[in-house]
């Protein structure tokens, strides 16, 4: 992979347009599917068949720009499916990975990701002009559900706190499960967590199906970024988060480091950086460090939605918390396909 160029903020008339756009503002949804996602059966939130049903209804809406695509299955057997977002035409379009939930409690990931897809479905059908560029001339790539079993199972017990995937590793069920978030083969190292911690990294890099999926994903693909979605709290974190010191989370290259601050200054989240420096602890086999350092993916976590609102923010936040999303989002499938 050769050199990427710096951002330079100013450097293009369409970043130029974004910046002074709605995109780069809070534009929250009007649309009847967006009530939704903030009035579900879940504390507010969508259960994982109210979110399906939502999706099945864009795929049938807008079948020239939506499909599906499986990617696997999670390890209690649920499909896991990623949704393609771009119009038919030209091939080898620059393409931007966005995922949800790889923690089962972080309901707010996974409507930040419907949020998207929906508001730029909903725009491109307006002929709105920055969506017609962004879908005829991108690729696009949703993953709502990394983990499907937990946020079922979450959606099952009285006391939503299962963050892990469906795998038994200890009687607690909460307790159970390998962190789908700490089983990618960037500084993976066995016996790092026991069994029944919630960040428990499993027996092995990949062991885990619905870390398998995502990396066969990435086998096949090129992307150029990826935000992998993440609550609570208003913090980008980027590689290295298995680093316990900023020196160590040295990126591979400067210009990478130039593009995750021109990032933020537009994003503008609360904390930023590595893991040691936003959530204070180190993540080891994380998701971020593996899509960058073993296929040079600018790849990123919002943690989203506010501090005081914890795992299961009030109804009356999820569509703050999605507009505000959306508009990062699309600054960066902008910036995907000039400058990176």
């Amino acid at each position: 992979m050769g050199p990427r160029l710096a951002f330079g903020l100013g450097s293009t008339w369409l970043v130029a347009v974004l910046l002074g756009s709605s995109w780069l503002r809070s534009c929250a949804g009007d649309e009847a599917w967006a009530a939704k996602l903030d009035h579900g059966s879940f504390k507010g939130f969508p259960t994982f068949s109210e979110a399906t049903d939502l999706l099945e209804g864009w795929l049938r809406a807008h079948p020239n720009e939506l499909r599906r695509e499986r990617i696997g299955a999670s390890y209690e057997g649920r499909p896991l499916d990623a949704y393609v977002l771009t119009a038919k035409g030209e091939p080898d379009r620059p393409q931007i990975l966005f995922t949800a939930l790889m923690h089962a409690r972080e309901p707010a990931s996974l409507t930040v990701v419907l949020y998207i897809m929906g508001h730029l479905l909903e725009l491109y059908s307006q002929r709105d002009p920055l969506a017609v560029y962004a879908v005829e001339n991108r690729e696009l790539w949703f993953v709502p559900f990394v983990n499907p079993d937990g946020y079922i199972a979450n959606q099952k017990s009285g006391r939503p706190g299962v963050r892990k995937n469906g795998r038994p590793t200890c009687a607690n069920k909460i307790n159970s499960g390998v962190d789908i978030n700490r089983n990618f083969a960037v500084a993976w190292k066995a016996g790092t967590f026991p069994a029944c911690d919630e960040e428990y990294q499993g027996k092995e890099p990949f062991s885990e199906p619905e870390t398998k999926a995502l990396k066969e994903l990435c086998d096949r693909n090129a992307f150029k970024a990826a935000m992998n979605f993440h609550a609570f709290g208003s913090m980008l974190t980027h590689p290295y988060n298995w680093a316990p010191t900023a020196q160590m989370a040295k990126l591979d290259k400067l210009d990478d480091d130039v593009i995750f601050n021109e990032l933020q200054a537009v994003f503008k989240f609360d904390k930023f950086g590595p893991a040691i420096r936003t959530v204070g602890y180190t993540a080891p086999g994380e998701s971020d460090d593996w899509f960058y350092g073993a296929k040079g993916i600018i790849s990123m976590s919002p943690e989203v939605g506010p501090e005081s609102g914890g795992f299961f923010p009030p109804a009356s936040a999820i569509a703050g918390i999605d507009s505000r999303n959306f508009a990062r989002a699309m600054h960066l499938v902008a910036k995907s396909g000039l400058q990176l």
